[in-house]
């Protein structure tokens, strides 16, 4: 029987050399439908026979495919949402560097049109 509430790695340890098929969570770590299909079969209807198993075989497909989808739809939104907010981070520091370039923009122009003043003033007084 796997851990339900106890160590994994141990369980892991003392099933090393085991054969995957003999161990006690099989089909678990299979994502193989014939391999559920077949433990099915002979856990839950004790009928291995062919017909029985290709039935299954539909069955575990479908639900094993669901799975995958449903966890990467699910790793796809997480991702989408750390996304945005990551957006969200940079659109702000880029909007504060824009009003700090802004005015130190603004500044350099007024600095320049006083500089202009006192260039002219300076030119006018030396024209006299």
């Amino acid at each position: 029987m796997p851990p339900m509430n106890g160590d994994h790695a141990e369980y892991e340890l003392e099933n090393a050399n085991t054969p995957p098929r003999e161990r006690s969570d099989w089909p678990l770590p299979s994502f193989d439908a014939r391999d559920w299909a077949e433990a099915f079969c002979d856990k839950q209807l004790g009928d291995t026979s062919q017909e029985r198993v290709d039935i299954m075989i539909g069955w575990f497909s479908n639900a094993l495919m669901r799975g995958y989808d449903e966890a990467t739809e699910r790793q796809r939104a997480f991702y989408e949402r750390q996304h945005k907010r990551e957006l969200e981070r940079m659109r702000h520091r880029v909007d504060i560097s824009y009003v700090g370039l802004y005015v130190l923009g603004l500044g350099f122009v007024v600095g320049m049109i006083q500089v202009g003043k006192w260039l002219f003033a300076g030119l006018t007084m030396l024209h006299g």
